[in-house]
């Protein structure tokens, strides 16, 4: 990280130095912003000849694992206070270059709590068994939609939820705000599945059926919580393609064709299996194992266990 932000600051103290000709570099963006909010930055009225290209630099003081997303000069991404700081500024720079010369622009953003926001605390303990399966139930699905810059945005405006009169007021707060964060998801997002994880959540609750506004608060702080807790965890890197590749040969009427995908077939579950009908005059079953630059093939019935074993 050292290496990195020495790298940043040197780069942007030579840009700083260097004359600043034609290029126009501008940022856009609120001043101010509460923790977890979702912030836009944009550069979009920055002027670059054709051919020229502009790109950000963060303030390499932010924590390591500090997320966003870029499309066409506009920045997304949410903060969070260090722990111990009431408020901190984060300083954000783009450099926008062309043939005739460069230019850089800064803002600043002050990432503070909402006037009168309490400090945040370890929420207290779920001890009700009703909202003990609210929150597994909530974790299961988190854990499956596998997008923490998600479920963090939803924790953050399930915590600022005010209660209205009426529970049905209530939850009609709590649908608007869920609708919007979902609606304004970055294409890294967007197929995260969150739609399963509010059926069950309701489902979950309809089951409680919450008499007032104070017990369907609590629901939702639990939520939160759940939401707050999954998102920290180490979450697994999306698969853009499998690291096995197997390739099933088989043909019609072949009893031992039949009893590998009833038998073994099962048993792979993070493999990608292609079932093809043999073209040739061929022994079938016959199997071609690939992983990465490497490809074995196997001929007649042959169990998982011995193709798993053949990539050791």
């Amino acid at each position: 990280m050292g290496i990195k932000k020495a790298l940043t600051w040197s780069l942007l103290t030579l840009l700083l130095t260097s004359p600043l000709l034609a290029a126009e570099a501008v940022i856009t963006g609120p001043d101010q912003v509460r923790p977890g909010q979702f912030t836009v930055l944009s550069s979009q009225e920055s002027t670059i000849a054709d051919g020229g290209k502009g790109f950000w630099i963060p303030d390499p003081s932010l924590p390591e694992d500090w997320q966003s997303s870029e499309c066409g000069g506009v920045l997304n991404t949410a903060f969070e206070l260090p722990p111990g700081k009431a408020q901190v500024t984060y300083y954000f720079h783009y450099v926008a270059y062309d043939g005739d010369g460069h230019s850089v622009a800064t803002k600043s953003i002050l990432v503070k709590p909402k006037e009168g926001t309490p400090p945040p605390v370890d929420p207290p303990p779920i001890d009700s068994p009703s909202l003990v399966e609210l929150k597994k139930k909530s974790d299961t699905y988190v854990v499956k939609a596998n997008d923490s810059v998600t479920a963090k945005r939803l924790a953050a405006v399930l915590r600022e939820i005010q209660p209205a009169p009426s529970i049905e007021a209530t939850a009609n707060l709590v649908r608007d705000g869920i609708e919007e964060v979902l609606l304004t998801r970055e294409d890294a997002q967007r197929n995260s599945d969150w739609l399963s994880w509010r059926l069950a959540v309701n489902q979950e609750i309809v089951a409680i059926a919450p008499t007032n506004v104070p017990d369907y608060m609590e629901c939702l702080q639990v939520l939160a919580t759940s939401l707050e807790s999954a998102s920290m965890q180490s979450f697994l890197p999306r698969k853009t393609e499998p690291a096995v590749k197997l390739t099933v040969i088989v043909g019609p009427d072949c009893h031992y064709c039949d009893l590998w995908k009833q038998r073994e077939l099962p048993k792979i579950t993070d493999w990608e299996v292609t079932i093809q009908d043999a073209t040739t005059r061929m022994q079938i079953p016959s199997f071609i194992l690939k992983k990465g630059s490497s490809t074995k093939t196997f001929v007649g019935y042959t169990p998982y266990e011995t193709l798993l074993s053949s990539l050791e």
